[in-house]
């Protein structure tokens, strides 16, 4: 459900997917009709190319099986991995700033009412 804050379109795409996977007859043909793989595609902006969630991803069609599993490593990559850098900085500058021991009982709820 994070990703329903991070990116409400993508979020509302694969919840409507699950919801006609449950309702269509022959849901392996529909999803192949997708062409999904284990792969991302970037936009320019995020560098271009194609990221593979699992080692040979691209050549890994998503089975109405393994949709949970790309909806996970999806979701996992958009929100974290393709930001990791630019948190792992945040998270340097904030220890720089407090010690990590203060930090030690914040709950995430606490960070965001900072």
């Amino acid at each position: 459900h994070d990703l329903a804050f991070f990116d409400p379109v993508g979020y509302e795409s694969f919840r409507q997917l699950l919801t006609d996977l449950e309702t269509t007859q022959d849901s392996k043909e529909y999803l192949n009709s997708l062409e999904l793989t284990m792969s991302i595609d970037l936009i320019e902006e995020e560098g271009g190319g194609t990221v593979e969630l699992v080692t040979n991803g691209r050549d890994r069609e998503v089975s109405p099986v393994t949709l949970p599993s790309y909806i996970c490593k999806y979701s996992e990559y958009r929100m974290i991995k393709a930001h990791k850098k630019a948190l792992d900085n945040m998270k340097e500058g904030l220890l720089d700033v407090i010690p990590n021991r203060a930090l030690d009982g914040l709950t995430s709820g606490d960070l965001r009412l900072l």
